[in-house]
């Protein structure tokens, strides 16, 4: 099970992918958590995502899906990791519809699909050489070849691109 720690509902793919929404009463309470009327500290941040993770806690289950004001997710994402309970983001697609009217004029539509989530490590899960998705030489500052030769592959693409559109 996944609790749903966003302010919005689950879709019906997230719940098919397992999401679970807090009942109504809890819901009101976290929507308010979730919104700050006014500069927070990091303290308020902080106090804020013990009460938050405190749900996930109570309904014991071991993943939450967040989302909302990014500079409040990663301390939620901190908070949550030291309850035990994995972080996770939904990730969508945008599909996009486009409706021409009988007066010429143009309506267009996104309708986003949920398709995944991002899961998110522990900070000390970065800090092994062997989860690092590219090898960097720190005292060196040197990046690996493959990685070099992987991002002029990037910018000589996106140049290209760039050409074919002028």
């Amino acid at each position: 099970m996944i609790l749903n720690l966003t302010q919005h509902a689950a879709t019906p793919d997230q719940k098919l992918a397992g999401v679970v929404d807090l009942p109504e009463n809890e819901r009101k309470i976290l929507e308010g958590l979730l919104t700050f009327s006014s500069l927070p500290t990091n303290s308020k941040m902080f106090a804020t995502a013990c009460e938050i993770a405190s749900f996930a806690k109570k309904y014991e289950v071991f993943q939450a899906l967040i989302g909302g004001a990014p500079w409040f997710m990663s301390m939620l994402e901190t908070v949550l990791l030291s309850f035990q309970v994995q972080p996770l983001y939904s990730f969508s697609i945008r599909e996009s519809a486009e409706k021409v009217n009988p007066d010429g004029s143009v309506v267009k539509s996104n309708v986003f699909r949920h398709v995944g989530f991002i899961e998110v490590k522990p900070r000390s899960y970065y800090r092994s050489p062997s989860h690092w998705p590219v090898t960097i030489d720190v005292e060196n500052r040197r990046v690996h070849p493959k990685a070099q030769e992987a991002l002029a592959a990037y910018r000589a693409k996106k140049a290209a691109e760039k050409e074919k559109d002028l």
